[in-house]
């Protein structure tokens, strides 16, 4: 993460090949107030995360076209960036004990709307001790 970046504002990279589904999970974690970009495929993340040193969590689909799927893409992460919570998604497909590396959390699809946020929110605290950016409780003046 970059030092001069605003930790509260975390930036989430969401990698979903299902159009209609990755534009409801960057719409949905954007209006939670997290500085997102989003990928299509394995190779676009790869692009992406070479590209941008600020990325704080990832959030990618299991099954993912391609050479590499999501779990791949999890395993990539940790051994390159190890600084980036990683959130692995599936509505398909579980995987099995010791397949994911550790540190990779698991959610399967689909999940009540607020799960996604609350998950990816307890990512950027536990991996760097900080509490998110609410856009939601701006509006009520909470902080």
């Amino acid at each position: 993460m970059n030092d001069n970046k605003d930790p509260t504002r975390a930036v989430v990279l969401v990698v979903e090949d299902e159009p209609s589904v990755r534009l409801m999970e960057v719409d949905m974690l954007d209006g939670a107030g997290f500085e997102v970009c989003a990928a299509a495929s394995v190779s676009e993340a790869l692009a992406v995360l070479d590209e941008r040193q600020d990325v704080t969590v990832l959030v990618s689909d299991v099954q993912m076209p391609g050479r590499m799927n999501g779990i791949d893409l999890a395993k990539h992460v940790r051994e390159t960036r190890p600084a980036i919570a990683v959130l692995l998604v599936s509505g398909c497909r579980r995987p099995g004990q010791g397949e994911i590396p550790e540190e990779v959390a698991f959610l399967a699809k689909p999940c009540p709307t607020g799960t996604l946020i609350t998950r990816v929110r307890a990512a950027v605290v536990k991996k760097y001790r900080v509490v998110p950016h609410d856009r939601a409780n701006d509006s009520a003046g909470l902080r």
